[in-house]
């Protein structure tokens, strides 16, 4: 089993990446985004890279933060962002022709812009998911109510069962059949309402922590590669309408006692 690893300031203690080691990390690889303890240190370094390395004390791994490498030239920085190719570049690249009299925008400017769509797309699932809670308490009133009027048309029907003969006796249990048939065609759609809500909620939350990770998290490559997935999450399942029913009385007489005890529909 992989040990799992702590990076939180409130527990005091960050261990080192290296699945074979439990010391504290005292330092940080920042192409390689790993924590290193000092025991590891010259392991690491011997591992190939086409980053290179640039250990660091782990403390100061902060402040080389939102680094983007260029994939053409190995371990060039990126520091501004070609708008026409749409790629990172590094000072490399802008010697070359390629980019030649294009314009260009600073990475440390579309990390902030990324961080802010991600803040406010946030805030809106957060939105998205109250909205479907809401409906879900919806469904469970909803839920309720068919069980009351349900409960509504039993009384009725032992009203008028009790004012008839034994000879009510199949017609009120064939009424008596119909409610429970109407109850559980409410319960069935009501579920299947809660199920649909259920998971759009698992799916927003999925979403969710995948962007509190983003947020949290110390991967430029991943923060700078994230795409919207707002638009996914933007529908929420129609409203159910459950059908209204009610017990009509019937013209009781002893020789039509069946057809006239009355009906629920």
């Amino acid at each position: 089993m992989q040990r799992k690893k702590v990076d939180t300031r409130a527990q005091g203690l960050v261990l080192c990446d290296n699945p074979r080691c439990d010391s504290p990390a005292r330092l940080y690889c920042v192409p390689c985004s790993e924590k290193i303890c000092t025991g590891c240190t010259g392991l690491h370094m011997l591992k190939k890279s086409n980053k290179g390395h640039n250990v660091v004390d782990y403390k100061e791994k902060t402040k080389h933060g939102d680094i983007l490498y260029c994939k053409t030239h190995d371990h060039e920085k990126c520091e501004l962002y070609c708008e026409q190719c749409e790629i990172p570049v590094c000072s490399k690249c802008l010697s070359g022709k390629s980019h030649k009299g294009h314009d260009y925008t600073e990475t440390s400017a579309l990390f902030d812009l990324k961080r802010t769509c991600i803040i406010k797309e946030r805030d809106s699932i957060k939105n998205h998911i109250q909205l479907l809670k809401e409906q879900m308490e919806v469904m469970d009133t909803k839920l309720k109510e068919s069980e009351q009027k349900c409960n509504n048309l039993v009384s009725e029907v032992g009203v008028r069962k009790e004012e008839m003969l034994k000879a009510v006796e199949r017609a009120a249990n064939n009424q008596l059949q119909k409610i429970d048939d109407l109850k559980t065609l409410d319960i069935n759609q009501i579920q299947a309402q809660k199920e649909k809500l259920e998971q759009q909620i698992a799916k927003a939350t999925a979403v969710l922590e995948s962007q509190e990770g983003l947020l949290k998290g110390h991967s430029p490559s991943e923060l700078f590669s994230y795409e919207s997935k707002a638009s996914d999450l933007k529908d929420i399942p129609v409203m159910i309408v459950l059908e209204e029913h009610s017990f009509k009385k019937g013209s009781l007489s002893t020789e039509v006692i069946e057809s006239g005890f009355g009906d629920v529909d």
